[in-house]
């Protein structure tokens, strides 16, 4: 038996391999830490069997019209002012409501259900997306995203869009078919 209180080609103890108390708890602590460690890829394993969405995603920016528009929200969010307010407000909400999680789990909880509840009754986005609102932020939001993208990438989708469609080759339906040399030996 290892020091850990492991054994095995499993690697964990079977109950009656553990003799007293102090034992059985380092068997459960070491149980619940690779119970709660991440998985381990495999060696054949691809990386979109793990993660299905980062494949879907690499998919769609294979298309060049959706790969513009990736790149070009990208940027804007870059540059976004409110891109770095929330990474402020998201470092000091995890200082300040890490240390509550631990010590008041029932109440975050709580806390958690009366917020979404407040938010399902106020429905807000009710009367924050009203038409005189987007009437004047999509236009403006458009004409800066259309200006961030190069003027290469338009030229490559309105070119990908222009071409023509090459149509397929059809017999012409009046032309008779002949015969050949093998069906006219049968006669």
């Amino acid at each position: 038996m290892s020091p850990t209180g492991l054994s095995g080609a499993s690697g964990l103890a079977g109950p009656s391999a553990v003799a007293g108390p102090a034992e059985r708890l380092v068997l459960s602590r070491e149980r619940l830490r690779l119970a709660m460690a991440p998985p381990v890829a495999r060696a054949g394993s691809s990386g979109a069997a793990r993660n299905p969405i980062g494949a879907w995603f690499d998919d769609l920016k294979a298309n060049p019209v959706s790969a513009m528009l990736i790149d070009a929200v990208t940027r804007w969010w870059a540059r976004h002012p409110l891109r770095l307010a929330g990474m402020v407000a998201a470092g000091a909400t995890t200082a300040v409501v890490r240390p509550m999680a631990q010590r008041y789990p029932l109440g975050l909880v709580v806390a958690a259900l009366v917020i979404g509840g407040l938010l399902a009754w106020s429905r807000p986005w009710r009367w924050l997306l009203t038409p005189a609102l987007l009437a004047g932020f999509v236009p403006r939001m458009f004409s800066s995203l259309m200006a961030m993208v190069p003027s290469q990438a338009w030229m490559a989708v309105l070119t990908s869009l222009t071409q023509p469609q090459q149509p397929q080759q059809q017999p012409p339906a009046n032309v008779p078919v002949q015969p050949t040399d093998a069906a006219t030996k049968h006669e």
